[in-house]
């Protein structure tokens, strides 16, 4: 990337050189043909006046050209004065000037050297360039009338000079551009090198962080600048992924020990009735009874674990369709009955009358109540009571359960949705894996709705979820939301 950000600085003043090169010499050749055009304008009015003053003295037009070409003294400039029959009747020429001292006029193209007499010179002068090897030349000619009689003057100046010094500079340009180059692209290569130097350090540290837990990041040596801004938007990626990867391992710790106890169960179990070659039908049913129980558990918990890895990756679908809300949380209510009557906790249910109608996925509905309503009864005290409210106000459904247990301290409101989280130690005695409320979080977001929890006034939790209302519709569609 160096050797490429300073041949592309030094390709990019190249172009600009070259482009400067080209500008330059059409300028310098417009100045010189407008100077040389002046020039040339300024000799032939003079030489007029002249000729016309000789005239007036003189009695014939050749005399006076003669005595005018004479006197006249002349700046790198050729004169050629002709009569109405074309012939040259006077001529001061440079050794450079292409007309020969001769009777009759050059033999001159035409269309590069028009005669103009008989018009007249307020209508304009004729410029034109009579191109050769050595640079050319640049001619005026213009007719007038001197003493009754027509003439045309005609003054030429050579282009040498101003080719040669063209050349010059054109050769100048061709001995130091290189020279420019070279050093633009020595140049460029070390800015190069000092702009990237930041890049080659966070390459050197961003291969020695590996995934294992570590607070190494990128080095920030500027943070206002574009790399800077770089690698302070990867350290938080960095951080990002440090810590999906620390729940990542939390996640197969907490998994590991939620599986490893229903299996440490079974396994105890099964030793102990093995052990004795003769048991009782009471111990084996007991036996039987316990290991039922942790396959249960134990069903639970991969169960969990598989909707959330599904969701996860986006492969749980949520198939919506025409429900009813109030039958919904009335069921989950019926299904976590005997649960509630164990502990002599009663579970009371304020529905809406029209049913609460809502198009959502009513088994994944099911799941979030009927998790509400077991972590809720688990929490409560004996003798105790589960309100349950559900109410409309036009956009949303809110449902919340209230428990009149110990409540969730206040710093830890906001993670009871984590995966495997226990509010307190005492919550280890508690039945379940913690899985519960991250699986109604899933369910609740997916349905475009939000869960909450909070503290009741006079002691106990509660949980609050919210469902944007929809049509219902008597179709099935699924859509894919995680």
């Amino acid at each position: 990337m160096r050797a490429r950000l300073a041949l592309w600085h030094t390709a990019i003043l190249a172009a600009l050189l070259a482009g400067s090169a080209v500008l330059s010499v059409f300028f310098l050749r417009r100045s010189n043909a407008t100077r040389t055009d002046s020039d040339l304008t300024d000799t032939w009015s003079a030489f007029r006046s002249e000729l016309f003053a000789e005239r007036e003295e003189l009695p014939t037009l050749r005399e006076a050209t003669a005595e005018a070409l004479k006197e006249f003294r002349f700046n790198n400039v050729a004169v050629a004065v002709f009569d109405s029959t074309h012939t040259i009747i006077g001529l001061k020429r440079l050794g450079e000037l292409n007309v020969v001292a001769e009777e009759k006029a050059p033999e001159f193209d035409p269309s590069l050297v028009p005669r103009r007499l008989g018009r007249s010179f307020a209508r304009g002068p004729l410029f034109l360039t009579i191109p050769d090897r050595e640079g050319g030349h640049r001619v005026l000619s213009a007719p007038l009338i001197v003493g009754g009689e027509t003439a045309e003057i005609l003054v030429a100046r050579s282009l040498h000079a101003d080719a040669e010094s063209i050349e010059e500079a054109a050769a100048a340009f061709a001995l130091v551009a290189p020279l420019v180059l070279a050093l633009t692209f020595l140049g460029g290569w070390f800015l190069a090198g000092r702009s990237l130097s930041p890049v080659a350090v966070m390459s050197e540290r961003a291969a020695r962080i590996s995934a294992s837990p570590t607070s190494e990041r990128l080095p920030v040596i500027n943070a206002d600048d574009e790399l800077g801004r770089l690698a302070t938007v990867l350290n938080d990626l960095l951080d990002r992924l440090a810590e999906a990867l620390a729940q990542q391992r939390r996640f197969m710790t907490d998994a590991s020990h939620e599986l490893r106890t229903p299996v440490a169960v079974v396994r105890a179990v099964a030793d102990v009735v093995l052990s004795k070659q003769t048991r009782s039908e009471q111990d084996y049913r007991e036996a039987i009874d316990t290991v039922s129980r942790e396959a249960r558990r134990l069903s639970r918990v991969v169960d969990d674990l598989f909707l959330l890895s599904r969701a996860d990756i986006g492969e749980r679908p949520v198939h919506r369709r025409s429900i009813y809300l109030s039958e919904v949380i009335a069921d989950s209510a019926r299904d976590v009955k005997a649960l509630a009557e164990a502990r002599n906790i009663r579970i009371e249910c304020r529905l809406p009358e029209d049913g609460a109608p809502y198009d959502g996925d009513e088994d994944l509905l099911d799941r979030v109540f009927g998790n509400l309503f077991d972590n809720a009864i688990k929490y409560s005290i004996p003798d105790s009571r589960v309100l349950v409210r559900l109410t409309d106000d036009g956009t949303v459904y809110a449902m919340s359960v209230e428990d009149q247990g110990p409540g969730i301290p206040d710093h830890l409101l906001g993670r009871i949705f984590e995966r495997f989280f226990r509010a307190t130690e005492d919550d280890v005695n508690v039945a379940g894996a913690g899985l519960g409320l991250s699986i109604a979080r899933w369910v609740v977001e997916a349905h475009g709705g939000t869960i909450s929890a909070a503290n009741a006034p006079g002691g106990g939790a509660i949980l609050l979820v919210t469902l944007p209302k929809s049509s219902p519709g008597g179709d099935e569609r699924e859509v894919k939301e995680a």
